[in-house]
């Protein structure tokens, strides 16, 4: 927080002055803050990374990372796998919470045979971007 306004450099008031009226210490009208730079990536563990995932693409970062600790014994904090994954995109989306709706299982009455069908859609993901749909449609059998 500069003091600029209508006053010159020299006709302005003290710093102590301007701190004691906004209530605030003088280090804060001093006060710069600065943007921090964001770390650099380990490209090699990125690379480590990326190969895992290739081969089993729906491991979340805790996966991932035991796969490093345990497999490539390689010794890597869990947030830096983290942190890598998030900034390359590679994170593995969560479920949402809650129970999903079912459907129930009631009896149906048909007055005549063929007019009762049933469906399910199933998606398949198969390491694309999008899935792969399956829709089912079946006749159930009716017992007279």
């Amino acid at each position: 927080m500069r003091v600029r306004g209508e006053w010159e450099e020299k006709t302005a008031p003290p710093v102590a002055l301007v701190a004691r009226v906004l209530g605030v210490p003088r280090s804060t009208v001093y006060y710069h803050p600065q943007r921090r730079k964001a770390p650099e990536l380990d490209e090699l563990l990125s690379a480590r990374i990326k190969g895992i995932i290739e081969r089993y693409p729906r491991y979340g970062y805790r996966r991932v990372h035991a796969v490093l600790r345990n497999r490539d014994r390689l010794t890597v904090n869990r947030k830096k796998v983290q942190r890598i994954m998030q900034r390359k995109g590679w994170i593995v989306h969560r479920r949402p919470v809650g129970k999903r709706p079912r459907a129930q299982g009631l009896s149906s009455v048909v007055p005549l045979s063929n007019r009762l069908w049933a469906t399910d859609m199933a998606h398949l993901f198969c390491g694309q971007r999008t899935p792969t749909r399956i829709l089912l449609t079946v006749q159930p059998l009716r017992s007279r």
